[in-house]
């Protein structure tokens, strides 16, 4: 009698699955994102400070790391004849010392290109092979500490762009995914945003106990 096969698959595990819990979120979301170009090319840091939102919950947590970013443009010929090359590279020493000048200079797995003329939007999707193929699990949000921290360990990556007719202003439609972690102590966040304020006048939250025993949400004293 022929044996059956009990082979199962396995689920294979990518640096984009956590264990969520109290103490990390995801956040996904889109916004508006001007690019504003003051020569031919322009650098956006792949960090908590791409948007307002993920500012401020890099103040409310240490860690964080991008899993998902898109950019949707207009390709029309409102703005008059241009063309837009981007790329991302992932995890650099702060910002690069040369920035592309011509079109030929992009090349990899990370490339899009935009052009008036196209009759319908253009999106440009970092590959998550390429997005997720990151140095670290995660990235550290403290950028105000001393001694400074090593780059690398603060930005993700970066999104180069270069556009054919300098100073020319790109809207792009932004869509990102965040994963933060790890809160930050209430006294760290007493002193980032209230420099006179001590730490045991702290607004914390505390836990309480139903009737039943049971815990219930967090309520605020």
């Amino acid at each position: 009698m022929p044996k059956k096969n009990r082979s199962r698959a396995r689920r294979v595990h990518h640096i984009n699955d956590i264990n969520h819990n109290d103490t990390n979120i995801t956040v996904q979301y889109r916004v508006v994102k001007p690019l504003t170009f003051t020569s031919n090319s322009l650098v956006l840091n792949v960090n908590p400070s791409l948007t307002d939102l993920s500012a401020t919950l890099a103040t409310i947590y240490r860690q964080y790391r991008v899993t998902e970013l898109s950019f949707t443009f207009q390709c029309s010929d409102v703005a008059g004849a241009y063309a837009l090359a981007m790329q991302y590279v992932p995890q650099i020493g702060g910002n690069p010392s040369t920035l592309p000048t011509t079109l030929d200079e992009f090349e990899g797995p990370a490339v899009g290109y935009c052009e008036t003329g196209r009759g319908r939007e253009y999106t440009y999707r970092v590959p998550s092979n390429v997005l997720n193929a990151m140095g670290l699990n995660y990235y550290s949000t403290r950028t105000n500490i001393s001694p400074p921290q090593d780059p690398d360990v603060l930005t993700q990556g970066l999104m180069v762009f270069l556009t054919s007719t300098p100073a020319t202003p790109v809207i792009a439609y932004l869509h990102v995914k965040y994963e933060f972690q790890t809160l930050e102590d209430p006294s760290f966040l007493a002193k980032l945003f209230d420099k006179d304020k001590e730490p045991d006048t702290l607004i914390v939250p505390r836990m309480t106990k139903s009737p039943g025993g049971e815990r219930k949400g967090a309520t605020w004293n």
